[in-house]
């Protein structure tokens, strides 16, 4: 990584935490083609939660990027017919808060009749 971007995560992380040199954040992938009509790879790339420190959150920030080269990526995209190169991702870091409740949440009506032949993880068509 060059030395301006690793200064820039460390700022940056620095702005978002305030006083608090440890402020707990997640870090998350986000890939090109993550979530397409022919295609689905939501957790594929890799998240990192409660990262605590400028160089954890620099260290996590580079995890995800080699994610995007991880095996099951890999292999998923040449199944999927996707180029090897053509993939780009980015990472957010956001401050995490404690929370008391967590969910997922459909963009589908799942109580429709949904098809799954094509078989796409998580690749859903109402009928």
């Amino acid at each position: 990584m060059p030395a301006w971007l690793n200064d820039a995560i460390v700022d940056a992380y620095a702005e978002l935490a305030g006083d608090d040199d440890h402020v707990a954040v997640a870090v998350r992938s986000s890939a090109t083609a993550e979530d397409t009509e022919a295609a689905s790879f939501a957790g594929m790339n890799e998240t990192f939660l409660n990262i605590q420190g400028a160089d954890s959150v620099v260290d996590a920030v580079r995890r995800c990027w080699i994610s995007l080269f991880g095996g099951r990526t890999v292999f998923y995209r040449a199944k999927q017919g996707f180029s090897q190169a053509g993939m780009d991702i980015a990472v957010v870091v956001q401050r995490q808060i404690q929370s008391t409740r967590a969910g997922v949440m459909f963009t589908i009506d799942p109580s429709k009749r949904l098809n799954r032949s094509r078989g796409h993880r998580g690749r859903l068509r109402a009928r």
